[in-house]
């Protein structure tokens, strides 16, 4: 039910592509909006 009330009241991505194989870097790419190798951002 939260996840539902987040998906309403906020973003929601239907088609969403990861960009890093883990957490750091992907949620910088999404936060910055610039491809993973621009971000600078490498490890947790």
């Amino acid at each position: 039910p939260n996840l539902d009330a987040m998906a309403d009241n906020g973003l929601r991505f239907d088609r969403f592509y990861a960009g890093a194989p883990n957490c750091s870097p992907s949620r910088a790419t999404v936060l910055i909006g610039r491809s993973n190798d621009r971000t600078g951002v490498q490890d947790h």
